[in-house]
């Protein structure tokens, strides 16, 4: 709700921006209570070697990485410097969160997603761009099919690689 906010112009604030990547984590903890503890990554959903690259096709939800940047020019504009007290340190770490989740998307998004696209396309039998696939998996899962481990263990490593970009310690047991 806070996140869609600020896409949809509402209430423009780099803290409701930032509030849509941190559903991974809670996807992460419903997965964990549902099927037990992570059993740790998948062999077969390893990711290859990550090259810095972009694209605007993601698993990841919304905002988008572009969206995520222009929430931080603004706030800096708009907060940052007119303002040199109050509720800024909070914001400039905000700010920041922001801008190192950028970095971490901007350099190994494409990599990411290509590869869960191809492991989606394995799973379901049919090739598709990303979103037509996790729709079709949505879908399968909504419709009651497909709750096997080869599902289960696709859902557990798109949150994964989610995680990978919005908060890589998330997953950490330590």
């Amino acid at each position: 709700m806070q996140c869609a906010s600020h896409v949809h112009g509402i209430v423009r604030s780099v803290e409701n921006a930032m509030l849509g990547r941190r559903v991974a984590e809670t996807e992460w903890d419903l997965l964990n209570l549902i099927t037990g503890d992570d059993p740790g990554p998948d062999p077969t959903w390893s990711l290859p070697a990550l090259a810095a690259n972009s694209s605007s096709l993601t698993i990841h939800d919304s905002p988008s990485a572009q969206l995520l940047v222009e929430a931080v020019r603004e706030f800096l504009e708009k907060d940052v410097m007119p303002n040199t007290e109050g509720r800024i340190s909070f914001h400039a770490r905000v700010a920041s969160n922001a801008l190192r989740m950028v970095e971490r998307e901007l350099g190994i998004g494409h990599d990411v997603n290509e590869h869960a696209r191809t492991h989606l396309a394995t799973l379901l039998g049919f090739d598709a761009p990303l979103a037509d696939l996790l729709q079709a998996l949505a879908a399968s899962i909504r419709n009651g099919a497909d709750h096997d481990a080869p599902t289960i263990t696709a859902v557990r490593e798109l949150v994964r690689a989610k995680l990978l970009v919005s908060d890589p310690t998330y997953t950490d047991p330590t």
